[in-house]
């Protein structure tokens, strides 16, 4: 399939100079003027812990939304599976691995055969060969011609989370130009990147994703990395709990060796009895048992039994008024029920974890890594302020004020939501502080909870009294979830831009001055 690049109203015939044939998409990396306009088909990929999202550059919704997981065989495992059809079918022996862990790609080379997958797959793009020169010296008559095959005049705007290590940075620059061989590419911060497709260049970004909970203040467009700050406390945990609780509550599941598997629906013969009839497939990994009920079960109990308390700090009411318990039936038949006050306790631990929680301290221990900003920090300008008692010029370089009741909530890394948005704000100049509290931007899928987004807006309210608190949303329909693809979404809108498309940086570029000058001077 060819990709027949967006192209803007012709000229008139009599204002185009006579020239030679040339292609429609041409990427010149070492000169600048070229990137002209919509003149060029730009490659947008998301990768995120849950989903990557692929698509094109000015188009309002991802070509595909594919599990960002990969399958092999045991006896097979040369063979990588990343359709997500023959991931999720159950097969004896078949492992399943995810691509990112806390957002960042953990083997790049499995993750370059997940990329050509979906250009061919999804997209429907075949590598192409193109010849060029051997040598970059053009008076060189000896020089030899080779064949170089990738996606040739195809540039890839690839996001990244702005925790990022340079060492992952370096593996994605080459990975992209080198291994998969496209003509040009960008990286571009995810936070940077929502910002873009709400149109907010200076706001404050709240992620609440499936690995990480992040906090990241942007100005005219860039993200300040120093200024970050990131929790545990994120939908895996919630998927663990609700594990938990299940196991908890299911009558009909036998435990071995005092460890209770939850069933797959396609293990079951019959549910409509006292004992369900199970037809158990040996030889499942337990890999693929948790993936795939976390996928569908997991994911169904999620959607319908989390909701927030719009007040964290008032009791839940024991009245008539009070909303009834909700019920949902286990694959294997079992209607197991939970009380509003088990649900609420659910999405509390997003705000102020309970580590004599058992799964809590345990998912505490097990999350001890730090990632240090690694990206070169912007600095907004700041406007002179005097002192107004004493006339005297502020000093830039004076700590700011710390606040040593929230310093101790934030010993660990599991962090509360409200906390983490309030520690940001602080650390944040004064004269900024304004401008990010009425433009606050929640996405992720967490931010679709019940009354999630009302108890942040009302706890903000009272920690922060004199600052007018505004949280800015979309996407709000539970069809097209535009909140899971935003990062992917301001990619798109960027990529179509022609000022935009001046950043990116080629192959011939890259050979020219180096991975490390890339990184220092044309990502920030």
């Amino acid at each position: 399939m060819t990709v027949t690049p967006a192209t803007s109203e012709p000229p008139s015939a009599a204002s185009v100079p006579p020239q030679t044939e040339t292609p429609k998409q041409q990427v010149q990396s070492a000169v600048l003027q070229p990137y002209a306009g919509n003149d060029i088909t730009t490659i947008v990929l998301d990768p995120g812990s849950y989903n990557t999202r692929i698509g094109f550059a000015g188009t309002d919704h991802p070509v595909d939304i594919s599990s960002s997981l990969y399958a092999f065989d045991a006896s097979t495992p040369e063979n990588l599976l990343f359709e997500d059809q023959r991931i999720n079918y159950p097969k004896p022996g078949r492992e399943v691995r995810s691509l990112l862990k806390n957002g960042l790609i953990q083997d790049f080379d499995i993750f370059a055969h997940k990329v050509k997958f979906l250009m061919k797959n999804k997209l429907g793009i075949e590598k192409t060969t193109k010849t060029i020169q051997a040598s970059s010296d053009e008076n060189d008559e000896d020089q030899m011609e080779t064949e170089l095959e990738g996606y040739n005049n195809l540039p890839m705007i690839l996001t990244e989370p702005i925790w990022n290590p340079k060492e992952n940075r370096v593996k994605s620059i080459e990975m992209v130009l080198e291994n998969l061989n496209f003509e040009a590419m960008y990286l571009l911060p995810q936070q940077s990147s929502v910002s873009f497709a709400m149109g907010k260049p200076n706001c404050l970004v709240v992620e609440l994703g499936h690995d990480s909970c992040s906090v990241s203040p942007v100005f005219d467009g860039f993200t300040l990395s120093s200024k970050h700050r990131r929790s545990y406390l994120n939908g895996k945990l919630l998927t663990e709990l609700l594990t938990s609780k299940i196991k908890e509550k299911a009558k009909k599941l036998e435990s071995v060796n005092d460890t209770i598997d939850l069933l797959c629906n396609f293990e079951v013969k019959a549910k409509n009895t006292a004992q369900p009839k199970i037809n158990k497939i040996e030889g499942l990994t337990q890999s693929f048992r948790d993936n795939y009920n976390e996928r569908f079960f997991i994911q169904e109990c999620k959607e319908l039994l989390l909701q927030s308390r719009t007040n964290l700090t008032a009791p839940i009411p024991n009245s008539a008024t009070n909303p009834p318990a909700r019920s949902i039936e286990s694959p294997w038949g079992e209607n197991i029920v939970f009380t509003e006050e088990e649900r609420f306790d659910l999405v509390d631990q997003l705000f102020s974890p309970d580590l004599a929680n058992p799964v809590i301290k345990q998912w505490n221990d097990d999350h001890k890594e730090v990632y240090p900003p690694c990206h070169n920090d912007y600095m907004p300008l700041k406007r002179n302020t005097n002192n107004s008692t004493t006339g005297e010029e502020k000093n830039e370089n004076e700590p700011e004020v710390e606040n040593p009741e929230l310093e101790n909530k934030l010993s660990d890394n599991l962090k509360g939501l409200v906390d983490l948005i309030q520690h940001c704000i602080e650390t944040v100049d004064v004269d900024f502080r304004p401008v990010l509290t009425n433009n606050i931007i929640v996405t992720g899928g967490l931010s679709y909870i019940p009354g999630l987004i009302t108890a942040i807006q009302l706890e903000l309210t009272k920690r922060l009294p004199s600052f007018k608190i505004k949280i800015v949303t979309q996407g709000n329909s539970a069809m097209t979830k535009e909140r899971m693809y935003h990062t992917w979404l301001g990619g798109s809108i960027l990529g179509s831009l022609g000022s935009f498309q001046q950043l990116y940086v080629g192959r011939e570029e890259l050979a020219e001055v180096g991975v490390d000058r890339l990184l220092k001077a044309r990502f920030r």
